[in-house]
């Protein structure tokens, strides 16, 4: 199939454009918290530049366990029975890592709230396993590549945008750049101004995540035929013989 037409069936699959589409807005949050998670910290916790990183670390952390976790269970759900899992547990960890992150962004004491912070950046991590998996079921095996290239391509841009657009709002609430520190000091944390721009972008930010969760809630209805249409479409075994 011509590489054209290719991306216009792929696109034309309702359940791997609501997948494509709603992943890519997870991708977009998550970029855009790790971008600008480190001046956060610092800024709204009042906390050192060693304690910053550690609790970037821990969203990392979180992240990894996450993935590993989310891929287990959908399979879990899978081997007993539920078809939609691939689909509607990512939607449930988009709108669950948006609660986690609303409570945790609005604490103002960092040991409290960077663990409801962890607990989001794992759920969002914790959806792509199955998103990916749901992909290779809805689509013919010889569109793998493709898809996979029409995915990688979405979510590049998903992920090149969102420090543009965290920026560029916290900058039209507050600014978030702090002014220069002289050579040879140490650099100030940010500005009570700017780290409330940037609380509030993140803030704002959450509604991506919940669209993305409602995305995928969607797909439920049409995955299932999805995936028995991409089935129908591979050669029997008699059939290759």
């Amino acid at each position: 199939m011509p590489l054209m037409a290719s991306v216009r069936y792929l696109l034309s699959i309702p359940s791997n454009l609501l997948i494509i589409a709603g992943s890519s807005l997870g991708y977009f949050y998550l970029a855009g918290l790790q971008t600008f998670a480190l001046l956060f910290v610092k800024g709204h916790y009042h906390a050192s530049q060693a304690t910053a990183e550690l609790a970037l670390a821990l969203l990392v952390a979180g992240a990894v366990v996450g993935t590993v976790a989310g891929g287990r269970v959908s399979d879990l759900m899978l081997a007993r029975g539920y078809l939609g899992a691939r689909v509607w547990l990512p939607a449930a960890c988009y709108v669950g890592a948006a609660i986690s992150l609303f409570i945790g962004l609005l604490g103002s004491h960092l040991t409290p709230a960077l663990w409801f912070d962890v607990i989001g950046a794992a759920l969002i991590s914790a959806a792509n396993p199955p998103l990916q998996a749901a992909r290779l079921d809805i689509v013919p095996a010889g569109l793998w590549g493709r898809t996979s290239s029409v995915l990688t391509t979405v979510r590049s841009l998903a992920q090149a945008l969102a420090p543009l657009a965290f920026g560029g709002i916290s900058q039209l609430i507050a600014g978030i750049v702090p002014k220069a520190a002289p050579i040879g000091t140490h650099p100030r944390a940010p500005s009570h101004t700017a780290t409330s721009g940037l609380q509030a972008c993140f803030l704002i930010m959450l509604a991506s995540l919940v669209a993305g969760g409602v995305l995928l809630f969607r797909a439920r209805a049409t995955f299932p035929s999805d995936v028995a249409t991409a089935a129908a479409s591979e050669p029997s075994p008699s059939a290759e013989r």
